[in-house]
Formats: C-alpha cells, structure tokens, sequence
C-alpha cells in the first residue's frame, strides 16, 4: 500500500526561501567533482535543446531516495518512505530536514513462506 504527499506545496515552501537555492553550472572548471551539478551529464543536458527551451530560474533536478525498516523484531510489516532533494539547493543545506521532500510511504508487509 503506498500513501502519496502533497509534493507541490513542499517544493513551493522550499522555493520561497530563495537564498538556499544556489545555481552553481559553472562553479567548478576542473576536472574535480565535488557535487551533482559539476557532473558532465547534468551539464550536458542543461546546455542540450532540452535544456534550452526550459527557463533555467524554474527548472531543477532531484534526487530520489528511500529506504526500509521493520516496525519491529515480531512483525512482518515494513515501511519505505520516499523522499527526495533539490540538487540545486547548497550541499550543506540539501539535506537538512526543511529542504526533504516526503512523497509518499509504502506499506509492505512480508509474509514468509
């Protein structure tokens, strides 16, 4: 069973606060990769006709996560929550628990054979 969040209203609540959002495409001219966004790929799509016909001030990209955990020793019910986090948002605030973005739980429940 999978419970969905209201995504929108996070991303909006995290966009209002203008000054964790850091455009940072070229930040980094070495060849040293420091974060997501130094990575040839992320570049190459931003400069390709995908990233050209977006307007680079709305557009961001995330990364996914998620991660399980039994609800106890005894029980065969586990839990995933979703997340993710905006990569254009500074590293050392991408993380903090205000920037999360929480789509959604799923409910899995095992049953051995």
């Amino acid at each position: 069973m999978f419970y969905y969040l209201d995504i929108a209203s996070q991303i909006r609540r995290i966009a209002t606060n203008v000054s964790l959002l850091e455009r940072r495409i070229e930040r980094n001219s070495n060849e040293i990769l420091s974060d997501i966004v130094d990575g040839e790929l992320y570049k190459r799509i931003l400069e390709s006709r995908i990233g050209r016909e977006i307007n680079r001030k709305e557009a961001f990209t995330m990364t996914f996560n998620t991660d399980g955990i039994s609800l106890s020793d005894s029980s065969s019910l586990s839990i995933w929550p979703c997340f993710g986090s905006i990569n254009e948002i500074a590293s050392n605030e991408r993380f903090c628990v205000d920037n999360i973005i929480l789509f959604g739980n799923f409910l899995f429940n095992y049953m051995p054979d």
